[in-house]
């Protein structure tokens, strides 16, 4: 429930914005606003549950975000909506990381690898194929259903929750709050996520987003003073010394933006370019997930032979594959070549998501598992909006830099073109100036420039003599008619030719991107943990 609704909500964000009559900026805060609260709590959440009981506070989660579910389900207001979910994604970031090492205290040492697993199918399939849930369930009922369905849900895994887990804790952890550590801590990743965030709308050069990461910077090296000087630390620091640690936090934080990126571009791509309806466009996204678990279970067979550093270089090679191979799309293209594309992204997952989890988490001692859970999903987390952030700001400004050249090629059609008249010729113009079309907006249609033509029609008519006004009727009529040949044939494809190549070129830059997911997995070691001096092997091969 915690993944899948950081993407379930995306598809009906236009359906609830007409239902609330608010805008597109205000709306995107149902997501923002869960994205943020998650990313945030999940560190801190993790250390209270080492602290005064992980099942304790799992189950406090699941108790308010099914409540927050059911409370969004029925928001009067957009205002009530986002307050609802921004409590969600606190709840949400309870959950997430708790239940690993609550998943793996139900099974013995030996079969601890084949329960991370199946919790990264589950969670790798939750996070992809929230578009396609949420497509299905808006079409077939209403927005307010994707957030109902977690009601049922919740109250079952409330049950189970009380009934087959049992209590577990971090018992180096002690009772002392670190709040020094939870408030820097805090501030800090506030700040970064609230940045990446904004960043588009405000620009990465603005007061905001620049004071923004100055107070990440800061309230970091705070956060690190307070745990050097601590007692008790939040997080032991010595966990940074873990050179498998970090290169698996850090290919964790490209996995996440290569995942998210690749959902964000090839939704837009198949709904904008492509014409496909939001529900046709998420059925072919759960490609990806579906692909996912299969070569999740692959890589369970393959993974005490290769070793997990080289299937998590083969799946982020696979990621980086399928971003490359989308750069060939066009608006003509056949939803066969999407789904292969996907198809590769997913086997990419399948292969390095669960080796990059059992190998931070194996190589830590196993008291602590759950804040290593925390922070391997809060890196993930960071990754999406990161990710995103910067993915949307690459295609904005190529976006930028093709309509412009399609503008001066549609602005030499209509000088060239013989039918229009001196009046007409320069308004069609100051209409192909004013055409503005980034990531978040649509391609303009030609009902609108039609529309423009028939108002200075009706201007004119009135101002013209009775003898002279058929002839002008016709000539402004042949106008239009000449708009109606010209748009379909020569206008909106120069405008689609520069959109997909927009897309060509920022599917280009991400796939160049990813392929940092692949240097960082080198450093990944085994997946054996350093306990008390023994090492304890994982039975990776029943994952």
């Amino acid at each position: 429930m915690a993944l899948l609704d950081t993407t379930i909500i995306n598809i009906t964000l236009p359906e609830m914005m007409s239902y609330y009559n608010t805008t597109l900026k205000n709306i995107t805060w149902v997501i923002n606003g869960y994205n943020l609260a998650f990313a945030v709590f999940i560190i801190t959440a993790s250390r209270l549950a080492d602290q005064f009981g992980r099942k304790k506070i799992f189950g406090i989660g699941i108790l308010f975000f099914t409540l927050m579910s059911f409370l969004c389900a029925i928001s009067p207001s957009s205002e009530m909506l986002i307050l609802f979910r921004v409590l969600q994604g606190l709840f949400g970031g309870i959950i997430l990381p708790v239940s690993i090492p609550l998943a793996l205290d139900l099974a013995p040492e030996d079969k601890q690898g084949k329960v991370l697993g199946i919790w990264s199918v589950v969670s790798g399939l939750a996070a992809a194929s929230g578009p396609t849930l949420g497509g299905f369930l808006a079409d077939q009922f209403n927005w307010q259903s994707i957030f109902l369905i977690n009601v049922p849900i919740g109250i079952v895994a409330l049950f189970l929750v009380i009934f087959c887990i049992k209590e577990s804790y971090d018992p180096t952890a002690g009772k002392q709050l670190d709040i020094p550590g939870m408030l820097t801590l805090s501030v800090s990743l506030f700040s970064v996520t609230y940045a990446l965030i904004q960043a588009n709308d405000e620009g990465w050069t603005s007061p905001l987003i620049l004071c923004l990461f100055l107070a990440f910077l800061i309230f970091m090296a705070l956060f690190v003073w307070v745990e050097l000087t601590s007692k008790k630390p939040m997080i032991p620091l010595s966990l940074l010394r873990n050179v498998t640690f970090n290169a698996a936090s850090l290919t964790l934080l490209i996995l996440g933006a290569g995942i998210m990126t690749i959902s964000l571009l090839i939704s837009f791509f198949m709904t904008r370019l492509m014409g496909l309806s939001e529900l046709e466009a998420g059925v072919t996204l759960s490609v990806m997930p579906l692909s996912s678990a299969f070569f999740s279970v692959i890589t369970s067979l393959l993974l005490k032979r290769v070793g997990e550093r080289w299937l998590i270089i083969a799946g982020m090679g696979c990621i980086a594959l399928s971003m490359f191979l989308m750069n060939d799309l066009t608006a003509g293209s056949d939803r066969l070549d999407v789904i292969y594309r996907l198809a590769i992204a997913g086997a990419g997952m399948g292969f390095a998501l669960a080796p990059t989890m059992n190998s931070a988490i194996g190589n830590v001692p196993k008291d602590k598992v759950g804040i290593t859970s925390g922070i391997m999903n809060m890196t993930r987390s960071i990754g999406a909006v990161l990710g995103v952030a910067i993915i949307v700001t690459i295609l904005n400004a190529a976006i930028g830099s093709e309509i412009t050249a399609a503008k001066s090629d549609i602005i030499g059609i209509i000088r060239s073109d013989k039918v229009f008249s001196a009046a007409a010729q320069e308004e069609l113009i100051n209409a192909v100036n004013d055409i503005e079309v980034s990531s978040s907006s649509e391609v303009p249609q030609m009902e609108s420039v039609i529309g423009l033509m028939q108002q200075r029609g009706a201007k004119v008519l009135a101002g013209v003599a009775p003898d002279k006004l058929e002839m002008t009727k016709a000539a402004l009529q042949a106008q239009q008619d000449e708009v109606k040949k010209l748009w379909p044939e020569r206008i909106q494809p120069e405008l689609y030719s520069g959109l997909v190549s927009s897309f060509s070129d920022t599917f280009k830059y991400g796939s160049a991107g990813l392929l940092l997911g692949i240097l960082f997995s080198f450093f990944i070691g085994t997946g054996r943990r350093q306990e008390q001096g023994t090492e304890i092997a994982m039975d990776n091969q029943e994952m």
